[in-house]
């Protein structure tokens, strides 16, 4: 798997994803955007989201046009009530997100309908996805819906590819603070016929942005001293191709996605090196594929008028990561290692329309996962434990039966939702510390999920859902990554009962348009598996007896007689291990983020102009479960601008991250990059 920069990077194929609606004659009327307008049904708020299911605690977000350079997913992410992205170190260091306190493992990320896994059951790293590949991200909160088909405690976070309608080229150059360079190019073709488009990008980044080394000592501040961060150096490139076409009275989808890339291996940030020699190096290409039928041979985006869907998808994924680190200046023990991972899936799921107040959804999947670790130092030693290889198999059921029902002017849709999966899997410990014999899990997953829509005006809904879930342990959990990451074989599965209650209020006027959304939610979590830092930089996962999980999330999106748009989420959480009556640690109470935007039209050669400032707010916490290692609250303030030229052939954006050089540290105690700038160049059209 080893190679040049190959260009096709990321995963599975796309599928509409859309619900047969039962009562088509009271569909909202929108606009020319798709936006329902004040006077219409408050159930459809964003495109895509509550198409799937009106009663989920989603929000959707666009990604066509964003006018902020250089701008990766989990900076995307905040925009969203209820998530907190997370990233280790600079440009390109492991990104993941958490929900409603959530660990990054409880978040299931899928490419259309097809998840985004790791063979090892790890987290997914969201800095491998590329946000120019995508149209836009759905974020659910909580039990997801059925037709996603996801057992996830967290959440889910759904990303939908670029996909061509018109015929379009574009072109994209950046820069930024820290040696990164960025650029892009994407050409799209399309019509109700054929739909494509093909892209690629490149990054390089010298990471080295300065923070304060303490020498290990955190109460003498005599050796402090300032130090630039070492082996951050990245090199980058993606690529994705996005094919659509009518076939067999439907719509059959392609798409082939890809990712390289190398680089340093940072050394913990007290631990300088004069030559450092780690480094890594991941390769990563998925395939997948999708068929789609609706009733009358209609196209996804008229699922509402149809009684009946159908939807067929396969997908296979390799992947391959390198780390070297002979030296140990990274990790606890010099390693030479390789994972190579597969996986395959198959998906098949339906809805129809029994009644006029009565629809069935139902799924079935199957997925098989591969993953084979070597260890290069280890096989001079131990040859018997230089290559060893799990696997796993899992097939899931799920059934959905759905009523709406009309009194007076009042709609109520409840949906009752069921899913098993049965797991089998044979796990060998990769770095051959414990054991080289396979250990057979076999795990059966209940989900479940009941929900409740009341639209209590044509403006207002209230919606309120209860849910369960069970996870197992992760690869990564019971055997470590070798490095920051310890492992634990004695891990017992989670099971998560929640659920949430709120309202959402969506539509436009002539002056307003947009949506605000306010809930609580609350989660126990049986055998919940939360990580604590041992040493410094290593942290073991471990099995809490019980936990809870409660708190109030808060949402506001929309435009001000097209002049002016706010943009902002607010969480609150009170995440506490039970029986020690003790807050979790790596859980801030209170996370907020917001964005004020203006922009207008401009004279002549300036087509429009764009002014926006954003702050976010991170409470503080704990790294440790004795709440002995305190992570002080950090305040960030950004500013950017963006201008377009000739009728939008050109655009032009310029962005001030961390105005104030708050820096900060992650959740490893590894620094982020302070103060930094970006300058992004943008032309389109055909």
């Amino acid at each position: 798997m080893r190679g040049a920069i190959g260009v096709l990077a990321l995963s599975l194929v796309t599928t509409a994803a859309v619900h047969a609606q039962t009562s088509p004659e009271r569909e909202s009327p929108a606009d020319e955007t798709g936006e329902p307008t004040f006077g219409a049904s408050a159930r459809v708020s964003r495109i895509g989201v509550d198409a799937i299911d009106p009663s989920a605690s989603a929000t959707t977000i666009t990604l066509t046009d964003r006018p902020r350079a250089l701008e990766t997913m989990d900076e995307i992410l905040r925009e969203a009530p209820g998530a907190r992205a997370r990233r280790t170190s600079s440009y390109g260091g492991f990104s993941t997100l958490s929900l409603r306190g959530a660990d990054a493992e409880h978040t299931a990320v899928m490419i259309g309908d097809l998840p985004l896994v790791a063979a090892d059951g790890s987290a997914v790293d969201l800095s491998t996805l590329p946000p120019w590949m995508f149209e836009r991200v759905e974020v659910y909160r909580g039990g997801a819906p059925l037709w996603l088909g996801s057992g996830a405690i967290g959440g889910v976070v759904r990303l939908v590819p670029r996909e061509g309608r018109t015929r379009r080229l574009e072109l994209a150059a950046g820069l930024g603070s820290f040696d990164r360079y960025q650029g892009r190019a994407t050409v799209s073709v399309g019509d109700d016929g054929l739909r494509a488009t093909v892209g690629a990008g490149l990054v390089s980044v010298r990471g080295d942005f300065p923070y304060r080394d303490d020498g290990g000592t955190a109460f003498d501040t005599t050796d402090d001293r300032e130090r630039g961060r070492q082996n951050a150096q990245l090199l980058e490139g993606t690529g994705l191709v996005h094919l659509s076409a009518r076939a067999l009275d439907g719509r059959f989808t392609l798409l082939a996605t890809g990712l390289e890339r190398t680089g340093g291996l940072e050394p913990p940030p007290s631990r300088f090196v004069d030559a450092p020699s780690g480094r890594r190096a991941s390769q990563r290409f998925t395939l997948g594929a999708s068929m789609d039928w609706l009733e009358g041979g209609r196209e996804l985006d008229r699922a509402a008028e149809a009684r009946w869907q159908l939807s067929m998808a396969v997908g296979a994924g390799l992947e391959e990561r390198l780390v070297s680190d002979p030296l140990a200046q990274f990790g606890q023990v010099p390693r030479e290692a390789t994972d190579e991972l597969a996986r395959v899936y198959a998906r098949v799921a339906g809805s129809i329309a029994i009644e006029d107040w009565l629809a069935i959804t139902a799924i079935a999947q199957y997925a098989h996962e591969e993953i084979t670790s070597s260890d290069r130092l280890i096989a001079r030693v131990s040859p018997e434990r230089a290559r060893v290889s799990s696997r796993r198999d899992s097939a899931a059921l799920g059934i959905e039966p759905r009523v709406s029902l009309e009194i007076d002017d009042v709609r109520v849709e409840g949906r009752l939702a069921g899913r098993i999966e049965g797991s089998f899997a044979s796990l060998i410990d990769a770095a051959g510390e414990r054991t080289i014999d396979p250990q057979s899990v076999e795990l059966t997953l209940p989900t479940g999920r009941a929900s409740v829509l009341v639209e209590i005006a044509r403006v207002l809904s209230l919606v309120g859902s209860a849910s369960i879930a069970t996870r197992a342990p992760s690869s990564l959990e019971l055997f470590g990554d070798r490095g920051y990451l310890a492992g634990n074989v004695l891990l017992q599965p989670e099971t998560s009962y929640g659920g949430d209650l709120g309202a959402v209020l969506a539509g436009r006027t002539d002056a307003v348009r947009g949506r605000i959304e306010v809930r609580g939610f609350a989660s126990y979590v049986e055998d919940l598996i939360r990580y604590q830092r041992v040493a410094q930089n290593q942290a073991v996962p471990l099995n809490v007896q019980a936990a809870r999980l409660a708190g109030l999330e808060a949402g506001v999106s929309g435009d001000v007689f097209d002049l002016v748009r706010l943009d902002g989420a607010l969480t609150f959480l009170d995440a506490r291990d039970v029986a020690a009556d003790r807050a979790l640690p790596l859980r801030p109470s209170l996370v907020a983020y917001a964005r004020l935007e203006g922009y207008a039209d401009g004279p002549g050669v300036l087509s429009g102009g764009r002014l926006y400032l954003e702050v976010e707010h991170v409470g503080s916490s704990t790294a440790d479960p004795a709440a002995l290692v305190a992570i002080p609250e950090r305040t960030t303030f950004g500013a950017g601008i963006s201008a377009s030229f000739f009728d939008d052939l050109l655009r032009l954006d310029v962005i001030l991250r961390d105005a104030l050089d708050a820096r900060g540290y992650d959740v490893l105690g590894l620094p982020l990059p302070g103060r930094s700038v970006a300058i992004e160049l943008t032309c389109a059209g055909w």
